[in-house]
């Protein structure tokens, strides 16, 4: 998983400077239009981005049965509200087969976070900006297990938090490249069920979530 996410962002920064250098504009690049008193608030300064990521939890539990490294996609929407500050939403969805400690029986795993918040941007020049962001999270999850044992199938639903650090490419005035380094705080709790003759271990779902987007402005 970390040399497909380092291969393609190797080859998206190659596309980017090549494509950079024949259709960057700067005068309409440097400007901010949630800046321009002459901007609509509901029309401009909109950006749509598709995200790949690996979700590396921390617990060690869940990494026995899952994996270290977990797929994840994401689709985020920005608004930039004030300058350098903007609000997000964002969707995603991971996923992983695996095997349950001891008995080695297969299970799945599949969790979908909604999240939502802020970020506050820091311009390094023409072509870079770095952001920093807080939001909240609502999850949702769902659990297979192929074990009489437990609970064949388990559906939550649990609040957490999330912290967001990257930086933004301008490749050209509309197209950017986003590559990020995100915090996700998640847990569940589970409780004893009548289908099952053993309660299922509580998941601790804290992680790192490492990719590369890539986005598309609207409004400027």
């Amino acid at each position: 998983m970390h040399k497909v996410l380092t291969l393609l962002l190797f080859f998206a920064c190659t596309f980017s400077t090549v494509y950079a250098q024949g259709n960057y504009d700067e005068d309409c690049c440097i400007e901010n239009p949630a800046c321009d008193p002459c901007n609509s608030f509901w029309t401009d300064g909109w950006s749509i981005e598709g995200r790949g990521a690996a979700f590396i939890p921390l617990s060690n539990r869940f990494k026995n049965v899952y994996g270290d490294v977990l797929p994840e996609i994401q689709i985020e929407i920005n608004k930039n509200i004030y300058c350098d500050w903007s609000i997000w939403a964002n969707v995603g969805y991971l996923w992983k087969n695996g095997h349950s400690i001891g008995l080695d029986n297969k299970t799945r795993f599949e969790m979908a976070p909604i999240s939502l918040g802020i970020k506050y941007y820091y311009t390094i020049n023409d072509c870079w900006k770095a952001y920093l962001g807080v939001g909240a999270v609502y999850s949702l999850l769902h659990i297979h297990d192929d074990s009489s044992f437990v609970q064949r199938n388990v559906t939550k639903n649990e609040f957490g938090g999330v912290v967001k650090l990257g930086a933004n490419y301008d490749i050209n005035c509309n197209l950017y490249l986003d590559i990020f380094g995100d915090f996700r705080f998640q847990e569940f709790c589970f409780h004893s069920s009548s289908e099952a003759s053993v309660t299922r271990n509580n998941a601790n779902l804290n992680g790192f979530i490492l990719g590369v987007g890539l986005g598309w402005k609207f409004g400027l």
